[in-house]
């Protein structure tokens, strides 16, 4: 709470005390989320055309055909000898991606299509699409990744140093990442970042795409892809280098275990009365098996002076637990928007940092009565009157007032007697205000054998 403080405002010789409460915190966007991926939501491991993880089922088209647990792309002309996957609604309701690939090229074609997902316009210009294209067709014919929208400009991979053209009949994987967060596309091959690109687009401005294949281009003309896909893994998030490396190692018939795993929000809104204010921010291990330990947390940013960390390192979190990492905040009574950045790390190996950032916003209340106010005329032998002060919080915080009396004032030393708050604070308790209203406080007023005159 605010200090106790009195004002002297309103009627002359009229003592109000109030403070401003601590309201009950408010934190919004505290829903756990990541910014990393760790959601997998489509697995075809090709014994057979089901996506083991999110039900759907792929469609052969032309010629292609499942062979040894594997897809097996003959080639030929644009969208002749493919697959197609439903994945439309994965794609419009995420902002970052990661698709992981094993495949091995039979013959390379310049600008076949490993894979390519979109909503093909009436001309290049008005479709939307991202794909991975193992050969480009352009000078060293490198690997590329691309993402384009609608009516926008193509966003790829194949700017300043690319990497070396790929070889045929051999299996690599490769690991396309979208990083909203980051602003960032990013090429890896076999467990390696082999390029990346500015990107400030999100995922989900694609909409939820009409033709996603595997071997086959959208809109565009190029050939069919001729080789085999091993495996095709779709994550909603964007995956981090060490998580790319371990899927690579435990190959494609098998997910590198993340436990133990962190999982927060990216972001935390506070609301503080303006006094010192216990920030908890949520942290949950969504692993099976093993502790998370989070060693340390650093705060950062232009306000991270008044931010403080109150939490005991290591903050142990069994598995399948959600413990708080504990912060105060002290704006000392300083209305305004602070921000500061939390970095934590910890044992969860796929991304050892994690940065939550805060904004806190610093509601105060302020008190309002008025310095003058005339009532009656009444007669000295008129019965005690009853008049009401009317009190205003024209802050933003709540008011709450705790006590009123009149007291003597050096022009009425001795008639402030006659005046009598009604209200009794010790039974009925305090008043309390929100931002921006009123209440009217109730006071008597004896003037019975008074001398007339203004009083």
């Amino acid at each position: 709470m605010i200090s106790q403080k009195s004002k002297r405002h309103g009627l002359e010789g009229t003592r109000v005390y109030m403070r401003g409460t601590a309201a009950a915190l408010a934190m919004t966007a505290l829903g756990l989320s990541q910014g990393y991926a760790q959601e997998l939501a489509h697995r075809w491991s090709f014994t057979n055309l089901t996506d083991s993880v999110g039900g759907g089922t792929a469609t052969l088209v032309g010629t292609a055909s499942i062979n040894a647990g594997a897809l097996v792309l003959p080639g030929g002309a644009a969208r002749t000898n493919c697959a197609t996957i439903p994945i439309g609604p994965t794609l419009a309701s995420t902002n970052s991606l990661t698709v992981e690939t094993w495949f091995t090229t039979a013959t390379a074609a310049d600008w076949a299509k490993v894979w390519m997902f979109g909503t093909p316009g009436a001309s290049s210009g008005t479709s939307g699409y991202l794909d991975f294209t193992p050969r480009a067709g352009i000078t060293d014919n490198p690997p590329t990744m691309s993402f384009k929208l609608a009516n926008g400009g193509e966003v790829n991979t194949r700017a300043g140093t690319n990497p070396a053209a790929l070889a045929n009949n051999v299996p690599i994987l490769s690991t396309v990442v979208y990083d909203d967060a980051n602003d960032q596309i990013r090429l890896y091959l076999n467990g390696v970042l082999a390029d990346s690109e500015v990107w400030t687009g999100t995922i989900s401005q694609l909409g939820n795409t009409t033709q996603n294949y595997i071997g086959a281009p959208v809109f565009y003309g190029d050939p069919c892809f001729t080789g085999s896909v091993d495996e095709l893994r779709i994550w909603k998030g964007a995956m981090s280098d060490s998580q790319v490396l371990a899927n690579f190692t435990a190959g494609p018939n098998a997910i590198a275990p993340h436990d133990p795993q962190l999982q927060t929000s990216n972001n935390a809104n506070v609301t503080s009365s303006g006094s010192v204010t216990v920030i908890n921010l949520p942290i949950q291990n969504k692993g099976t098996a093993n502790s998370l330990s989070v060693t340390g947390a650093t705060i950062t940013g232009d306000d991270a002076a008044l931010f403080s960390l109150t939490s005991t390192l290591p903050l142990n979190i069994a598995p399948g637990a959600t413990s708080n990492l504990v912060l105060s905040f002290n704006p000392a009574n300083l209305p305004g928007t602070y921000h500061a950045t939390v970095t934590t790390t910890s044992n969860d190996s796929f991304k050892t940092q994690e940065i939550i950032n805060i904004t806190a916003q610093v509601a105060i209340p302020d008190i309002d009565v008025p310095s003058t106010a005339s009532y009656g005329p009444v007669a000295n032998t008129a019965p005690i009157q009853t008049y009401n002060i009317q009190i205003n919080n024209t802050g933003l915080g709540q008011l709450e007032v705790y006590n009123a009396e009149f007291v003597a004032d050096i022009n009425a030393p001795t008639i402030f007697q006659q005046f009598k708050v009604t209200r009794d604070f010790d039974t009925q308790g305090s008043l309390f205000l929100n931002a921006n209203t009123n209440v009217q406080l109730p006071f008597t007023f004896d003037g019975v054998g008074l001398e007339p005159g203004v009083k």
